[in-house]
């Protein structure tokens, strides 16, 4: 009778076995960890996109109406002014003086703060602040007024103007809010051409005479609530001019350009 002989993988063969298995199991790993990094970093992108359009949606009803006034006609009917009741932001409010009537106004960040904007106008229809809420019946100058700053949460909050709302967070994790006031601008030889202004930006602590704004130039600084974003390479440059931080949160800016449709009137 012929001899049987038991046949199986060697230690060889099944070492090389064991080290394939291993190789397509650390392939899966990579990838499912390169996969689950990617949908982050996608899915916060989008969220502080959001955050931005958002902030930049409302922020646009605003600001288009930023000094605007009503209109009344006159007795013949063929005439109309503007109302005299307006009278501009309140000087409690700007520190400014009392005969100085401005729609514009802002308050520089001390330090790396963020800034604060104020933003008034007069609308004797539905007009409603930042928080919704329409002018008291009583006011007779029927003034709209906004104030947009970030607390201590990193919350960028909305302060209606009539105090009868309190505050409103619209959205959370900004890191700075930093506001520009845009001036026009002449060359020296051609003062007289209206179609070579530009406009020179300036902070709210180098705003000589508010009346002259015309433009108002925002950078919202949004970062990610996750913390699992590896940095590479050099860091990107935020709102205040400085490199955003490397803590492991995704961190974008955004800025926008808005011009004072009612400046000249």
């Amino acid at each position: 009778m012929p001899r049987q002989y038991q046949r199986g993988a060697s230690l060889i063969e099944l070492m090389v076995g064991i080290t394939i298995g291993l190789l397509i199991v650390l392939a899966a790993v990579g990838t499912l960890m390169f996969t689950s990094l990617s949908s982050t970093a996608v899915n916060d992108s989008t969220r502080l996109q959001q955050r931005a359009e958002i902030f930049f949606r409302l922020f646009r009803v605003q600001v288009e109406q930023a000094g605007a006034m009503s209109i009344s006609s006159l007795s013949d009917n063929y005439e109309v002014e503007f109302s005299k009741d307006y009278t501009g932001l309140p000087s409690a409010l700007t520190g400014l003086a009392s005969t100085t009537q401005v729609s514009v106004h802002g308050v520089n960040g001390s330090g790396a703060a963020a800034d604060t904007l104020r933003i008034g106008y007069q609308h004797e229809g539905s007009g409603r602040d930042c928080l919704g809420i329409a002018p008291p019946a009583a006011d007779v100058k029927k003034r709209i007024f906004n104030e947009y700053t970030v607390n201590a949460a990193l919350e960028l909050h909305c302060v209606g103007g009539n105090n009868t709302g309190g505050t409103q967070a619209i959205i959370d994790g900004v890191e700075d809010f930093q506001v520009n006031y845009g001036v026009k601008t002449y060359p020296s030889d051609t003062p007289l051409d209206p179609t070579t202004y530009r406009y020179q930006f300036f902070r709210a602590d180098q705003v000589t005479n508010w009346d002259a704004v015309s433009a108002i130039s925002i950078c919202l600084q949004l970062r990610s609530d996750s913390t699992n974003h590896p940095r590479v390479g050099t860091l990107p440059i935020g709102c205040a001019g400085t490199a955003m931080p490397s803590d492991g949160r995704l961190h974008k800016a955004y800025t926008r350009i808005y011009s004072l449709r009612n400046a000249l009137l």
